[in-house]
């Protein structure tokens, strides 16, 4: 056992609380206290359940991983390693006792787990509602730090001056977000990362026009296949193998292109899906993916795929894409599948496919 793993295993003991650390305004002095002076507050009972296995003696938290690296399933993620990644967030964006944090997302994962984490060991007032699509329109509070996933920023954006600085996690930026992002005074964070790195293991300031990912203080960065590999043994013991296809900068930073799992290969061109939808321009903010079916010329054929509804003057939204590029049918679908608070592509294409073949028996008939 390397010594990096030992110094690993030995901190994961510690289940270390700040004495500033308050849930809505209230100090958390111990877990005793916490069961017997906070059952009045109708709080997560996931929140609840997470804070409890924290302080229990052993020294890991089950986590369900979303994906990224393989099916999702659970793991197990030391508690040091936890620690050590709020570390890494205090020191990366200036986080300091008594700031107010939100939490609005589920902490059933490793997003909304590690914005406990970050308050419990930093000092912060983890100010928490129930994760919704808008978490900023029904209070007139302000946040020194927040997280969120895209499909809240683009709900509350009217309100994001509320947050002094936003993670957005969980899905790509889109371009025509990230302009609207940048009207605003919120410090503005993009992040790379996964319940295997425990939460973000590479940020981009959108705030700063930055278009490439660079790396936390002790990760670094390869190549295997073309798909991102990760290093960063405080956090994760084994070399993490993803299947997110990337430009490699050098060891510390990489430009993103998609997932290995969605690329479309059309008449023997590679495109990346995620890289086509941040071109497309999204007048509505209607929500939509871009994806490849199978066509018996080309290998496969780009579509693009609405929910509810396909916009006015659609072709308007494919002026930034080469002819090549432009999705050569249209489908809708009423309501989109979410796993794991992701768009699930791959049951969305296979919807798609059903369609589409179902057509064609009609016409056959």
């Amino acid at each position: 056992m390397s010594s990096k793993t030992s110094n690993l295993k030995r901190k994961s003991t510690i289940q270390t609380c700040n004495p500033n650390f308050k849930i809505n305004g209230k100090l958390f002095k111990s877990l005793v206290h916490f069961n017997s002076n906070f059952k009045k507050d109708h709080l997560d009972p996931e929140l609840v359940r997470f804070l409890t296995n924290w302080f229990n003696p052993k020294d890991y938290i089950n986590v369900s991983t979303s994906g990224t690296t393989g099916d999702p399933k659970k793991i197990k993620i030391l508690k040091a390693a936890m620690i050590n990644s709020a570390k890494k967030s205090a020191q990366i964006f200036g986080l300091k006792e008594k700031d107010r944090s939100l939490l609005c997302l589920p902490v059933k994962y490793i997003a909304g787990k590690m914005m406990v984490i970050r308050s419990l060991f930093i000092g912060l007032n983890m100010c928490t509602i129930e994760p919704n699509g808008s978490p900023l329109t029904r209070n007139s509070e302000s946040y020194d730090f927040a997280a969120m996933v895209p499909s809240q920023v683009k709900k509350t954006i009217e309100h994001l001056n509320k947050v002094k600085k936003l993670l957005i996690g969980g899905a790509p930026v889109h371009k025509s977000l990230i302009e609207i992002i940048n009207t605003k005074s919120t410090e503005v964070y993009e992040t790379f990362g996964m319940t295997e790195t425990v939460s973000h293991i590479a940020i981009k300031n959108l705030s700063k026009g930055e278009k490439h990912f660079s790396a936390v203080p002790g990760a670094t960065f390869g190549l295997k296949s073309g798909c991102l590999i990760i290093s960063a043994p405080d956090l994760n013991k084994n070399t993490i193998v993803t299947n997110d296809i990337v430009e490699l900068i050098d060891d510390k930073s990489f430009f993103w292109k998609g997932r290995k799992d969605s690329v479309i290969n059309c008449g023997g061109i590679k495109y990346f899906p995620e890289l086509l939808e941040k071109k497309v321009v999204n007048f509505k903010n209607i929500r939509f993916i871009i994806c490849g079916i199978p066509d018996p010329i080309l290998i496969e054929k780009i579509v693009i795929v609405f929910e509810k509804c396909v916009p006015p003057n659609v072709k308007r939204m494919f002026e930034s894409l080469s002819r090549y590029e432009r999705p050569k049918l249209v489908f809708t679908l009423e309501k989109f599948t979410i796993k794991n608070g992701k768009i699930d592509r791959k049951n969305i294409r296979e919807r798609v496919l059903k369609i589409k073949n179902e057509t064609a028996r009609k016409r056959n008939i």
